[in-house]
């Protein structure tokens, strides 16, 4: 998005924003734009949903419509029935690159938000919280002994952090922010980073099958924070794994023994990795029968491994910590 200045011109016609968060799904809408090239095009349809992720970007909260969007949309308005800007036009989902129903649009406040960051700063400045987080699915909501699987999983807080700071540990399931419920990750994400730096909000969280309020002060996202120790390198990538560090606070919350190994943070669908029956959560106590410590021996191991390695893991459930042997085939 773009913030442009018209100078020395008067009585130009505009349309007013109206609060998008008040938009509701099945409210008639129109999109506005120049598809295809034809100038001045107008196509309705209803809101589908709200809060959607697209996977455009890091930070997402459209509104989806199935009124027509086609190339040249993008940029244009999306209108309610008062003619209240409720949205800009900014992407299809499309197998065929044309209308399939699946439209998305960037919200009205979210918009006006940034812009007025740009006027004022120049810039867009996010709020950052200092978490990595995941979604709650059915396997981890039932081991974490939660109803459902809502929220967003703290998976690691990173260290001299506003969460670090207010006592978020490593396993917290949040399920509400300021009051609103938390659906996932996407939605938590984007709440922080839409906030300004200096906010304080609530978060609601369950610990241990307690729930828990904790106000954070939000600090500047500068550049995009990593919580892992390390990047997972070419092979892990290949593996289709993410590995860091098994530390106390991790194995007392996961009720492991162990003081040594790697813990698996997340496994890629449809992976090797997965294929061989690996699942987040699982600690990686050897490899080859070679003995490991931490993510350093972790690699060393599969670096002189070649064709399959054999990791021995440890696995939490409710019926206390299972031990398996895993065939990993490697990358060629």
């Amino acid at each position: 998005m773009a913030v442009l200045k018209i100078d020395e011109m008067e009585d130009l016609p505009f349309l007013s924003f109206t609060d998008s968060d008040e938009l509701g799904v099945g409210e008639w809408v129109v999109a506005i734009g120049n598809p295809f090239g034809q100038l001045h095009t107008v196509t309705t349809g209803i809101v589908s949903a709200v809060g959607r992720s697209a996977h455009l970007s890091d930070y997402e909260d459209y509104i989806q419509t199935d009124a027509a969007i086609n190339p040249g949309n993008s940029g244009g308005a999306l209108v309610d029935t008062r003619a209240g800007l409720v949205g800009i036009n900014t992407a299809i989902m499309s197998r065929s690159g044309g209308y399939q129903g699946i439209g998305f649009a960037i919200p009205a406040n979210l918009v006006q938000n940034i812009m007025s960051q740009l006027i004022e700063n120049g810039e867009v400045h996010r709020g950052m919280l200092g978490v990595q987080i995941d979604n709650v699915d059915a396997d981890m909501a039932q081991a974490l002994g939660l109803e459902r699987n809502e929220g967003a999983l703290v998976e690691e807080v990173v260290d001299d952090t506003p969460a670090q700071e207010a006592g978020i540990e490593a396993l917290d399931v949040i399920v509400a922010v300021d009051g609103e419920l938390v659906e996932g990750k996407a939605a938590l994400r984007a709440y922080i980073a839409h906030k300004p730096p200096g906010t304080q909000v609530v978060l609601t969280l369950l610990r241990d099958g307690r729930e828990k309020s904790v106000p954070v002060t939000l600090t500047v996202l500068e550049t995009p924070v990593a919580a892992a120790p390390s990047e997972p390198d070419d092979d892990n990538e290949r593996l289709g794994l993410r590995v860091r560090n098994l530390t106390d606070e991790v194995a007392d919350r996961l009720g492991l023994d162990e003081q040594d190994g790697v813990i698996i943070s997340r496994v890629q669908r449809g992976s090797r990795a997965q294929r061989a029956g690996l699942q987040q959560y699982d600690l990686i106590v050897e490899v080859n029968r070679e003995a490991i410590s931490d993510i350093e021996d972790y690699e060393d191991a599969l670096e002189q491994a070649t064709g399959t390695a054999l990791l021995m893991i440890r696995r939490p459930s409710r019926r206390g910590t299972l031990t398996d042997v895993v065939a990993l085939r490697l990358p060629d």
